[in-house]
């Protein structure tokens, strides 16, 4: 399943939709999104 704008959001916070696009287009998993999320913390 395709991420989405409120995947990217959600592990994220708010951030340009310029960068949410460039997210989902790389083709990430939303589990590889979470484990970067948590390294940016």
């Amino acid at each position: 399943m395709a991420m989405t704008r409120q995947d990217v959001v959600s592990v994220l916070g708010f951030i340009d939709d310029v960068t949410i696009a460039e997210i989902i287009a790389s083709g990430a998993s939303l589990e590889e999104l979470r484990k970067l999320g948590l390294g940016l913390r």
